[in-house]
């Protein structure tokens, strides 16, 4: 999905929402977690926090969404570059502390 280039399969809905193929909507997401990973990653980590919060405090329905959750959330951290950013860091901190 390049710059100008519209899928002849894409549609807008009588309400305004945009419908896109798979491998399209696809690439858009990962495009955007590239280009903007803060705004990512602080929606993951608050909506990590805040269900393993009310998994350990009793509310035993959250946990299937949970483990559901996590290898997506893992996936939009990789696209967001997460572990590259950590390993950099770590990286970082051993060579000062060398």
């Amino acid at each position: 999905m390049g710059a100008g280039k519209e899928s002849f399969v894409s549609y807008v809905d009588r309400q305004g929402k945009l419908h896109l193929p798979f491998d399209e909507a696809f690439e858009l997401g990962r495009k955007f977690c590239a280009s903007e990973p803060s705004t990512v990653l602080v929606e993951v980590e608050a909506f990590e926090r805040d269900w393993t919060h009310k998994a350990t405090h009793g509310e035993e329905y959250i946990v299937q969404l949970l483990n559901e959750y996590r290898a997506s959330w893992a996936v939009l951290r990789q696209w967001a570059g997460y572990d590259a950013a950590v390993a950099q860091r770590g990286e970082e901190i051993k060579n000062w502390s060398d």
